[in-house]
């Protein structure tokens, strides 16, 4: 049987959007949905983090400053370094203090999650899903969600969420951050 930690990510198509096959942490508080209030506040957290995401996914375009300014190019290459230190140490300590949960195996979409499942996932309930898409920001996309179908694959009963009331620049972003999943997988089969 395949383990979250035996899963390469590969990309593909699940419910009709681009999707991404891999380990997703999640958190799933069934019949808990976000009042409108709480809903627009993590609206805008929403967009934060898949910003701050891009922002450690994609490196500034620095190989433009070299002709231009090559101790500018330098200079900013070694701030950049440092940051990327100082984030992977506050994620760290951010991940010790707040546990995250145990990776499942799934598929991520920009409209959808399916991920393995135990029995406690029931198709038809309504809540709010904790999606974490980065290991080192142990913070979570929050979003109402309804699971509204089971299969079993491999062995594992794989459950769908369907996201809900996820606001345009939230789909927007999500779209984006799995085009860029996307991109990476397809470089790295290239130069293999």
């Amino acid at each position: 049987m395949t383990t979250a930690a035996d899963v390469k990510e590969s990309t593909g198509v699940f419910d009709n959007a681009l999707a991404v096959s891999g380990a997703f942490a999640i958190r799933w508080h069934p019949g808990a949905l976000l009042d409108a209030a709480a809903a627009v506040v993590a609206e805008a957290d929403n967009v934060q983090l898949l910003q701050a995401e891009a922002s450690m996914d994609e490196s500034p375009g620095s190989e433009a400053l070299k002709d231009e300014s090559p101790h500018l190019a330098l200079e900013l290459h070694r701030i950049e370094l440092k940051l990327n230190v100082l984030l992977k140490i506050a994620g760290e300590l951010l991940a010790r203090e707040h546990r995250l949960p145990t990776p499942r195996l799934g598929r991520l979409s920009a409209t959808g999650l399916e991920c393995a499942a135990d029995n406690a996932f029931k198709v038809g309930d309504r809540g709010t899903l904790d999606l974490f898409v980065n290991r080192s920001l142990p913070y979570s996309l929050r979003c109402n969600a309804l699971i509204t179908a089971e299969r079993m694959h491999e062995g594992m009963r794989m459950v769908h969420f369907r996201f809900e009331e996820m606001g345009e620049s939230v789909s927007d972003h999500m779209a984006k951050f799995i085009f860029r999943k996307h991109r990476r997988l397809i470089a790295l089969a290239r130069n293999a």
